[in-house]
């Protein structure tokens, strides 16, 4: 019984934390955007969306919340800055928050 329990969860979790760093940056860069655009709008600034790249990523096999942060140019009136966003992505819902 102690077998058939470790085999079914090694199985499952071959399949849900398999996730190279390239694909995990780019499933939540969508979610980055909006938050980046709402953090802008607040201070009046407006986010360069062609600029948007991800600079930190915690992809531990083990865990199944990933942390993708991001870094993005902003213009404002009187100057231009950086903004950055922490995305989490829960692998068992394959949902980016």
């Amino acid at each position: 019984m102690k077998v058939l329990i470790f085999a079914v969860i090694l199985l499952s979790t071959k399949t849900v934390f398999a996730m190279s760093d390239a694909d995990l940056a780019n499933v939540c860069a969508h979610r980055a955007l909006e938050k980046m655009q709402n953090d802008a709008a607040i201070i009046n600034c407006e986010l360069m969306p062609n600029t948007i790249e991800a600079y930190f990523i915690n992809n531990k096999f083990y865990n199944p919340s990933k942390y993708i942060g991001y870094n993005a140019e902003i213009k404002c009136q009187v100057s231009n800055s950086n903004i950055f966003m922490l995305v989490q992505y829960d692998s068992l819902t394959k949902e980016c928050m």
